[in-house]
């Protein structure tokens, strides 16, 4: 399922497990809105739990794209997707280079992502969380044209804020991904 992907700026690269601990340890673990928003901790990770909390590549079921620049240089962040049971999968990003936030990189090689995993992959729905305070992720949920379908309310805990806050679920069916682009054709 895994092969190189590329969209009109950036060349989605699948990396292996060492390479994905180390851009995800190397770039995130010191970045507190991101280790809050994603492993929803307040402190950096020992390597012993980082590895725990964040190998998701093993080539079967877990599947990583380091997200680099067409024009090159190192990964600006990692896109993630596990499958799951029912012919379902779960997406994860995260850009630790601030210079791509707010320039519609998520958007972009999400639809690079979605269209092989539907056109190549063995899967027929992709069911994704976010944290209800990340708006960037509402929207880009949202302009994909994944549905809201529930809400599990004060779900987690910020370990800096020490307040509980929401979780949203969104869905996407395939064949719903399909008369989208075949409308936009």
């Amino acid at each position: 399922m895994l092969q190189r992907l590329e969209t009109e700026r950036f060349v989605l690269r699948p990396l292996g497990r060492v390479e994905a601990y180390r851009i995800g340890r190397s770039n995130w673990n010191h970045d507190q809105e991101i280790m809050r928003n994603l492993i929803h901790s307040a402190k950096p990770l020992d390597p012993w739990r980082w590895l725990k909390k964040m190998v998701w590549v093993n080539g079967k079921t877990k599947f990583s794209y380091a997200i680099v620049p067409r024009d090159g240089g190192e990964p600006i962040g990692i896109h993630g997707m596990t499958l799951q049971k029912h012919r379902s999968a779960t997406l994860v990003v995260a850009i630790h280079d601030r210079a791509y936030w707010g320039k519609q990189v998520v958007a972009e090689i999400r639809r690079a992502i979605i269209d092989h995993a539907f056109e190549h992959g063995v899967i027929d729905r992709l069911c994704c969380t976010v944290n209800a305070r990340n708006i960037a992720s509402v929207f880009n949920y949202k302009k994909l044209g994944f549905r809201h379908v529930g809400t599990l309310h004060q779900a987690h805990y910020d370990p800096v804020s020490k307040e509980l806050f929401d979780t949203l679920i969104f869905e996407l069916l395939k064949s719903d991904w399909q008369k989208q682009r075949m409308a936009h054709a």
